[in-house]
């Protein structure tokens, strides 16, 4: 539908931004500053943003265990958890591997009926394999979010940081 080509115009908007060589903080129109959040920025990866996520564990990572009895005694592994980055707010610096990533979340979503936060965080998390090669971007969490400082939800409240 016409949400999905809005998302491919935001995503192609900001890669212009990137192309000049200018940094850029996405904010959608939902999100409320409260306070200056340049102040909340390391700007040492190429991206950083807010997390779903509601406490350090889900919003930051944390190592989960794993058994598959059917592999014998290499039945355990590790993995790593964290909820999704929101597309919703994020900063960008200037580099080709967010110029890639900005161009490929433009075409996929100008060509697919997706929802653009699933295929942000697709784009961002998943390995290269196959014919997929991932674009690179080195992330951050820079927000984790609860409820009355920096950032607040319009429709719904304030929010703290934790």
């Amino acid at each position: 539908g016409a949400n999905h080509a809005v998302s491919a115009l935001k995503f192609g908007i900001i890669n212009k931004f990137l192309l000049l060589g200018w940094a850029v903080l996405l904010s959608d129109i939902d999100v409320c500053v409260l306070r200056d959040p340049f102040k909340f920025l390391y700007r040492d990866h190429d991206l950083e943003g807010m997390s779903d996520g509601f406490d350090k564990p889900t919003a930051y990572g944390h190592i989960e265990g794993y058994e598959d009895k059917s592999m014998g005694w290499a039945r355990f592994a590790q993995k790593e958890s964290h909820f999704n980055l929101n597309s919703g707010l994020f900063y960008l610096k200037p580099n080709p591997r967010t110029v890639e990533l900005m161009q490929r979340l433009e075409t996929r979503l100008s060509r697919e009926k997706y929802w653009d936060q699933t295929a942000y965080n697709e784009e961002i998390f998943f390995l290269s394999h196959d014919n997929y090669k991932s674009p690179q971007v080195i992330w951050l969490f820079a927000v984790i979010v609860q409820p009355v400082q920096l950032l607040g939800n319009c429709a719904f409240g304030q929010y703290q940081l934790l």
